[in-house]
Order: structure tokens, then C-alpha cells, then sequence
């Protein structure tokens, strides 16, 4: 069977908040309806990961209040009203590790199956440190931490970063993987 465009049936808004929630009804391939809960955040976001100069990569390191866990990730933030993906990226990087460098889009990911999160992902190469002091929402409590490229990797191929699609993506432009 050919995997084709399901047919939405309707949709209204259950939940607003940070993240809306609606709730959409399809028709399955099989002529039966179905419905899902499909998470909105308000806005599309950037993902960074940066490199050093001196071949380290950029993590931070907080709790995530859904898992109940403390990860390292890949600094990631909302794109603000107006603003470009690379403004965005460039922005939320300078503001939550106090890095700057040269910024390449390098794809974008649709990591759930039922959100509607798109994450523009950029490559920064050749980054240093411009702030020491960090420009956080009121919710952010992180530590910005320096990791050697190789251990990266194993803390890729082990899930020990979040946000791993980023990483291996980033990896395989920067021909590492």
C-alpha cells in the first residue's frame, strides 16, 4: 500500500499555555477515525552546536522539568517574533553560553511525531568565548561546559546528549562520523 497524506477530518485547540495542545482528527488509510494530541510551541526554534578554535564543542548542561532529568544538550531557543534563524541562532548562543562564531545552517528537524516543532539547526565553527556572563530567561539554570570533540562523539553514540540529532547531524557535515 502506498503511504498517502491522511485526511484531517478537524481540529480545535484544547489546551493554550507556553505550548498549545489541539486535538485533530484524522481518517487512517484504513477508513477509521482517529484521534491525536498534537503539541504546538509557539514559534520554531534554533539548535547550535558550537566548536571551538581549539576543537571543542559547546554543551550546556540543566534539568529538564518533563523528563525529570539533568542533560547535557546542544544550546537550543525559540526564534523571537521578526527575527531570522540565523539571528536567532546566533542570538540564543551568545546569550546562553557567552560564545560567538561563524554561523552555517546546516538542515532542520522535525524530532516528534506529534508536535509541530521544527528546529532550524546550525553549525558554529571557530567559536570563543565573548561574555562570561550569561543572559538567561527565568526559567534557564545551566552550566556551559567545553567537551573534546572525541568525547562528544561517544557521549553521541552512548544518548548522553538530549538533543542528539543536532550532534550527529553537525558530525556528519564536519565529516566525523
Amino acid at each position: 500500500m502506498a503511504i498517502k497524506k491522511w485526511q484531517k477530518i478537524k481540529s480545535r485547540r484544547v489546551y493554550s499555555g507556553w505550548q498549545n495542545i489541539d486535538l485533530k482528527t484524522f481518517i487512517l488509510p484504513n477508513g477509521k477515525r482517529k484521534n491525536f494530541d498534537i503539541v504546538f510551541l509557539k514559534g520554531e526554534v534554533v539548535s547550535i552546536v558550537g566548536v571551538t578554535k581549539n576543537k571543542k564543542v559547546v554543551l550546556v548542561k540543566q534539568f529538564r522539568p518533563g523528563p525529570e532529568k539533568i542533560f547535557y544538550e546542544f544550546p537550543l531557543g525559540l526564534i523571537e517574533k521578526g527575527e531570522s534563524p540565523l539571528k536567532a541562532a546566533q542570538r540564543e548562543f551568545l546569550e546562553e553560553t557567552g560564545f560567538v562564531g561563524n554561523f552555517k545552517k546546516i538542515g532542520v528537524l522535525y524530532p516528534g511525531a506529534y508536535e509541530s516543532k521544527k528546529v532550524h539547526c546550525f553549525l558554529a565553527r571557530d567559536c570563543f568565548q565573548k561574555n562570561k556572563t550569561l543572559k538567561l530567561d527565568e526559567a534557564e539554570f545551566l552550566e556551559v561546559r567545553q567537551v573534546e570533540i572525541l568525547k562528544v562523539k561517544e557521549m553521541l553514540k552512548k544518548c548522553q546528549i538530549r538533543n542528539f540529532g543536532e550532534g550527529y547531524l553537525a558530525f556528519a557535515h564536519l565529516g566525523l562520523l
